[in-house]
């Protein structure tokens, strides 16, 4: 809240999370030379909101002049940007009463003396895993949206990509939870989820969860006993909608732009260091922020012992090879691995997979961007039927 609850007025800015990154970045150049470091070589990375956040850099007037390379890992900004500023106001009315008639007044004299004496503690409280505080179109920042924006952005060298099963990561959090059990994910569980995340109305809930029940199982419709099939259906279909087709549009706008330098990943290797919930061999999904785990190489997930039943030499591999890419990236504006990784283009979307034996492949998430940038969107509109 205190980096994103916004009036759109001066009274609460916009986008204050932002700015501090913004400070962050000018802390760098200013002070990086007295550590080794090159001011006019600076590269920004993030996961998840932590990627659409670099992704933000990367369109602001205010911050794309002040780094010089950008990696997105599983996050852009057309993630992460709200449509309005409901979040705001029910901040508003929960912890001051405030209601519609004087936030419409806009007069914000009193949500001021409300909040600004208000033990953090309170709205802390109210935080919450599932609901995203999101950056807001419209102030010095952000003056415009992404499809906007995209031709004034400078081209810069630049690394997006994914995990393969992004969200199922959500759902093996709330399996491990005890939030949900497996015997409980059926095409009503899924409905319901389409219901919450797009607000999809009947008879359009109904159409779109049938289409995508097939398009994603081969044309077949699924059984409501087969537990992990509709797990395994609702991650390839809301991975598609959530991440992979939005970084596709990411990498999209920067080829148009005719940017040279943009480097497209698909992170699909499955370990179990990290593992959140374990289907046996019936699904090994390569969930959200896996990647994290070869950048970092946290203690407390890799065990000394190799043969622990954990940790593998394939782990090793993927790690040197993670830590070789980013490494060189940064030093040298590509990810060198004898130059294995090589950019992509406009009509061909090439893109690295990394496992163990790395490879080039092309057309990056083509069909989740056809679903869910062309299908679904020209179903709303009345111009396609599914």
């Amino acid at each position: 809240m205190l980096g994103f609850f916004t009036t759109m007025t001066n009274d609460f800015p916009a986008n204050l999370a932002m700015y501090d990154q913004i400070m962050a970045i000018n802390f760098v150049r200013q002070e990086i030379g007295n550590f080794g470091g090159d001011p006019d070589k600076i590269t920004l990375f993030g996961n998840s909101a932590g990627g659409s956040d670099v992704s933000a850099h990367t369109y602001s007037p205010l911050s794309q002049n002040l780094f010089h390379q950008a990696i997105m890992e599983s996050g852009v900004a057309q993630m992460m940007i709200a449509t309005d500023n409901s979040m705001s106001f029910n901040q508003a009315k929960t912890l001051c009463n405030y209601t519609k008639k004087m936030w419409n007044s806009k007069n914000f004299a009193a949500l001021k003396q409300c909040l600004q004496s208000m033990d953090y503690q309170r709205f802390l409280a109210l935080e919450n895993f599932n609901v995203d505080w999101n950056m807001v179109v419209g102030d010095d920042f952000l003056p415009d949206y992404p499809e906007n924006l995209w031709k004034k952005r400078k081209n810069i060298p630049v690394i997006i990509g994914t995990t393969k099963d992004e969200y199922a990561y959500d759902e093996m959090i709330n399996l491990s939870s005890g939030d949900t059990k497996i015997s409980g994910y059926d095409k009503a569980y899924f409905k319901n989820l389409l219901n919450i995340d797009f607000e999809y109305t009947d008879p359009e809930l109904s159409q779109i969860a049938n289409y995508l029940e097939k398009v994603y199982n081969d044309n077949k419709t699924i059984s409501d006993t087969d537990h992990v099939g509709w797990f395994r259906t609702i991650a390839n279909a809301l991975t598609g909608a959530l991440y992979t087709a939005n970084a596709r549009t990411e990498a999209k706008y920067y080829l148009q732009n005719n940017n040279p330098n943009v480097y497209l990943y698909e992170f699909a290797y499955f370990t179990k260091i990290g593992q959140v919930y374990d289907f046996g061999n019936a699904y090994k999904p390569v969930e959200h922020a896996k990647e994290l785990y070869f950048i970092w190489m946290q203690d407390w997930e890799w065990p000394d012992d190799v043969d622990n039943g954990i940790v593998t030499p394939q782990d090793y591999a993927v790690a040197d090879l993670m830590g070789a890419t980013w490494t060189n990236f940064a030093k040298f504006g590509a990810p060198f691995v004898n130059q294995s990784w090589t950019p992509s283009k406009q009509a061909t979307f090439d893109y690295f997979v990394i496992n163990p034996k790395p490879e080039m492949k092309q057309n990056y998430r083509q069909f989740d961007d056809y679903v869910w940038n062309y299908v679904i969107p020209g179903y709303l509109n009345g111009d396609v039927s599914l």
